[in-house]
């Protein structure tokens, strides 16, 4: 089985909102059941992420039998500059919205580029660079990162939630991205992602 997951990310929130509200995400999860009160860590070395194991009432909230419940990996919440990284590998389309060309793989060439300059632009954002630029291959406007619509979200944010293979939430008996966002009083975007 490949590890997958699935991203909440809060593309509004500032580095100096990102503990704050993750500290409030995290308490009303704590608070349903649906992940464990305690970080829990794989080793003793500095992370750039918190991580959570599922709790109590996991399996009722995702519809899963408790067996299936316990595959479940890790909630992680990270509250240092996030990219979708193997979003950015696994890119499936990206949005020009200058020219509005949708590249995709009818863009073989033009796609490759697109994608090696989100490559870069990971690495910029990553280093301190709020707002890096991506080049259209086909109208060669220079955009900010956050003004590519791309398929999956890349992120390119300061807080994000990454629940590493939990079933679809789609098929989950309560809506947890709607509590998250509820809980933050603002709209959330969910992205993917495989290693």
């Amino acid at each position: 089985m490949s590890d997958w997951y699935q991203a909440i990310i809060d593309t509004k929130a500032s580095p100096e909102e990102a503990a704050f509200r993750a500290l409030r995400v995290t308490t009303r999860l704590i608070g349903d059941g649906v992940i464990e009160p305690g970080v829990q860590f794989d080793d003793g070395t500095e992370r750039d992420a918190a991580e959570y194991i599922p709790g109590p009432r996991f399996a009722e909230a995702s519809g899963e039998s408790p067996q299936c419940a316990g595959r479940s990996g890790k909630m992680e919440v990270h509250l240092r500059p996030w990219v979708n990284d193997f979003g950015v590998t696994g890119l499936e389309l990206a949005h020009c919205s200058i020219c509005d060309t949708e590249l995709g793989r009818d863009y073989s060439d033009e796609f490759e580029r697109v994608k090696e300059s989100f490559g870069r632009a990971s690495a910029q954002f990553l280093s301190g660079s709020p707002h890096p630029n991506v080049s259209c291959p086909v109208c060669n406007a220079e955009l900010a990162v956050q003004h590519w619509q791309t398929q999956p979200h890349l992120g390119f944010c300061h807080l994000a939630f990454t629940f590493w293979n939990w079933p679809p939430f789609k098929n989950w008996n309560e809506d947890v991205p709607a509590r998250i966002g509820a809980c933050l009083g603002h709209g959330l975007v969910l992205t993917y992602g495989r290693l």
